[in-house]
């Protein structure tokens, strides 16, 4: 079984964001809320970049094999996760044991395409002829979290 390593707050400045993931949710909401309505502008360029695929293969909006059909199997994720969204109120219509197997199910699906697409692996280290670890840094933890569209498809497109 993976595990996920959880780091600590990192000191910032006075930029830093001032709530917490285990602050209210109604305060989470709201603050969601107001960031998608001050950055809706830019909800056009996710999909519709200005200058698409400028780093070439490894841009995940490039048109490779490997990108599209992460792409359509992201498309899948989208409409299945939305139509199990839609379906939530007329689960009161069907009996438990239909409603308990039904979300079985598309539990069953959703992890396997999420898996299929992401791999199975939680934590990745960059390559050290990129990004050499030196002393002066060895203090030093990031997280990235990756992009739109993104997925690891070494199992059956490799490169």
């Amino acid at each position: 079984m993976n595990s996920t390593k959880f780091f600590g707050s990192q000191i910032g400045g006075k930029s830093v964001i001032s709530y917490s993931y285990t602050d209210m949710p109604s305060k989470l909401l709201a603050a969601d809320v107001y960031s998608f309505f001050t950055f809706s502008w830019a909800i056009p360029y996710v999909l519709f970049p200005i200058t698409p695929a400028d780093s070439g293969e490894l841009d995940e909006l490039s048109f490779t094999p490997q990108n599209i059909f992460c792409i359509a199997v992201h498309f899948i994720l989208c409409i299945l996760q939305l139509i199990f969204i839609l379906s939530l109120p007329f689960a009161i219509l069907f009996p438990v044991w239909t409603v308990a197997l039904a979300l079985t199910l598309f539990t069953l699906v959703n992890y396997g395409l999420c898996t299929f697409l992401n791999g199975n692996v939680t934590e990745y280290h960059s390559d050290p002829e990129y990004a050499p670890q030196l002393p002066e840094h060895e203090h030093e933890q990031w997280i990235f979290i990756n992009g739109v569209a993104v997925g690891y498809v070494e199992c059956c497109l490799a490169r």
